[in-house]
């Protein structure tokens, strides 16, 4: 499995509506995607930053993101609410566990 971590600063006070337009949004179409596994969104709210994660089953699912359009669509859904530029990152994941429930 591999992640790509994108984080970023947002608009301070911005956080509740970047999260609901995650929710809403970007989760959707990347369960559109193939090969999408899964997201989680954090963020921190002494700092306006924003994280990121989503997991893909394979290297070549997680690279189709950045040459099929999909990923640039995302960061202009999110484009309103960041105050600085993403910082994207991609991972091989090694240890993936959650104790499931919510």
């Amino acid at each position: 499995m591999f992640a790509r971590v994108v984080s970023v600063r947002i608009r301070h006070g911005s956080a509740d509506e970047v999260a609901r337009v995650y929710r809403e949004r970007v989760v959707p179409a990347a369960r559109a995607q193939p090969g999408f596994k899964g997201a989680i969104l954090l963020t921190s709210p002494g700092t306006d930053k924003v994280v990121s994660v989503t997991f893909w089953e394979s290297q070549a699912a997680l690279e189709a993101g950045e040459t099929s359009g999909y990923l640039v669509t995302q960061f202009a859904r999110l484009a309103a609410y960041a105050s600085g530029s993403p910082v994207r990152e991609a991972f091989e994941v090694k240890v993936f566990e959650f104790a499931g429930g919510g």
